[in-house]
């Protein structure tokens, strides 16, 4: 905890405004991305939200990542509603990903940990014909988040079990080039580097990768690092919470970090 106030602090402190961004397109993104305009699909789901919040149902969560408390694949019982105020996506966050759906309209997209269901929500409520795909380690997550999305009548294809398999053994790279890639699991260095080097050559052209937490640890943070530096990325946003990726070879590299209060 101490790693990521220090973290928030410095980032505060050394935070761009999008002036900084010399592509007018991006520029005109990033200022759409920061907005905090309420959207309509957000008050529906973070009603849903505040239902979940109440549930006093328990589940058995298996964490194929860092794990509960810093001990890997652990089994942990919890209520729905510890869940939900833990690690379930905040409306900010996930209006965010809404809005970068609708302005790059990618034809596929690709989530790395359902949990809950409320940003692949955000994500399927952006681009309801585009063709998405979700991860999830935890069968008991998967399950919730399946009937959620019946409940909201989206259909994202789901997997469950360790996201490297799946990655690996379960979809057809042939036809799948996803335009936006989400990471929001694992959330420990080595994994999270090996996801982006085997998903970046398999992208659509110009498509985005978004990492979460990226300072949820010095192994993120570590991560992050070499990701962004990549030759493949030509802009990088940090946001503290959320870093977005821009595929631009042969362009120039642009590093920025933005103030966003989610």
């Amino acid at each position: 905890m101490t790693f990521q106030i220090l973290q928030y602090l410095r980032h505060i402190l050394t935070a761009q405004s999008t002036s900084a961004i010399s592509d007018p397109a991006l520029k005109e993104l990033a200022n759409s991305l920061l907005a905090r305009s309420g959207a309509v699909e957000g008050e529906e789901i973070e009603s849903f939200r505040r239902e979940l919040s109440r549930s006093e149902v328990v589940i058995e969560l298996i964490d194929l990542g860092a794990g509960y408390g810093g001990r890997q694949n652990p089994k942990v019982a919890k209520k729905v509603k510890e869940v939900v105020r833990s690690s379930a996506r905040g409306r900010g966050e996930g209006e965010l990903l809404l809005r970068l759906v609708r302005a790059k309209a990618p034809a596929q997209m690709l989530e790395l940990g359902t949990n809950l269901g409320f940003s692949t929500l955000y994500l399927a409520k952006a681009l309801p014909n585009s063709q998405l795909i979700t991860i999830e380690g935890s069968p008991a997550l998967s399950g919730l988040a399946q009937a959620h999305f019946q409940r909201f009548k989206v259909h994202p294809t789901q997997f469950t079990g360790d996201f490297s398999q799946v990655l690996h053994n379960e979809i057809d790279w042939t036809s799948f080039h996803p335009g936006l890639v989400f990471l929001d699991g694992n959330h420990r260095y080595q994994p999270t580097v090996e996801y982006a080097d085997f998903l970046i050559p398999r992208m659509a052209a110009n498509g985005i990768l978004v990492l979460d937490d990226i300072y949820w640890s010095p192994g993120m943070k570590k991560a992050w690092e070499e990701i962004k530096s990549r030759p493949e990325i030509g802009l990088s946003l940090d946001l503290y919470h959320l870093g977005i990726c821009f595929l631009q070879e042969n362009t120039p590299k642009q590093e920025i970090k933005l103030r966003f209060m989610p």
